[in-house]
């Protein structure tokens, strides 16, 4: 059975404005600098979070990491009404449904708030299962990847993701990947260490037979 693995932030969810915002008050609240543009924000965002918080300036020998990820992840609720699914996701997913393939969701969110979130956007029927971490602190999902591979054939296997985890989880499960650019970092840090970079969702779609 073939098989496609989503990432969720950045490539079903379009919520890299929402996050940048959470962000730039952390930033003005915590480091008492002026907040950072978008083309800045893609050239710095990673996994795990605490590794870019850190690029940022926020010492974490001062502050405590578990109150940051608590503070993001209220401000970021606060902005729910904000974020929206990606432009073309509906017909991306409805397209692959359409040729066979079973879906799935692979993200370093929180598992509960993640099915919550797939509910309310009414596109939790579109996959076969979701799959999230048991904490809010953004962390890698490599241990996810590798119970969910475990009994799947990775040649039957995709992966479509946004950021340059997301190659690293598609190399670690032995599958292809899509990479959708300037979501949530950018196409240049994209482009540097992998060829199947797309600017669209649509573009991704006509790359899948």
């Amino acid at each position: 059975m073939k098989y496609i693995v989503f990432d969720f932030n950045g490539t079903i969810l379009d919520d890299a404005e929402v996050t940048l915002k959470c962000l730039n008050k952390l930033i003005v609240k915590y480091l008492h600098e002026d907040p950072i543009d978008m083309a800045a924000y893609l050239e710095v965002f990673d996994f795990p979070v605490q590794d870019y918080y850190e690029k940022l300036g926020f010492d974490f020998e001062v502050l405590d990491y578990d109150l940051i990820s608590k503070e993001f992840m209220d401000l970021y609720e606060s902005y729910k009404d904000e974020y929206q699914l990606m432009d073309g996701i509906i017909d991306l997913l409805e397209d692959v449904k359409k040729k066979g393939y079973e879906t799935y969701i692979l993200s370093a969110s929180e598992k509960k708030r993640l099915k919550i979130q797939c509910d309310e956007l009414k596109i939790s029927g579109y996959f076969k299962d979701i799959l999230g971490t048991d904490n809010i602190k953004g962390g890698l999902k490599s241990d996810i990847a590798l119970k969910f591979i475990k009994d799947k054939d990775p040649k039957d296997g995709l992966m479509i993701g946004d950021t340059l985890a997301d190659l690293k989880i598609a190399e670690l499960m032995g599958v292809r990947c899509l990479l959708l650019a300037d979501s949530h970092q950018s196409k240049r840090r994209l482009r540097e260490a992998h060829d199947e970079v797309y600017d669209s969702l649509k573009e991704i779609k006509e790359c899948i037979k």
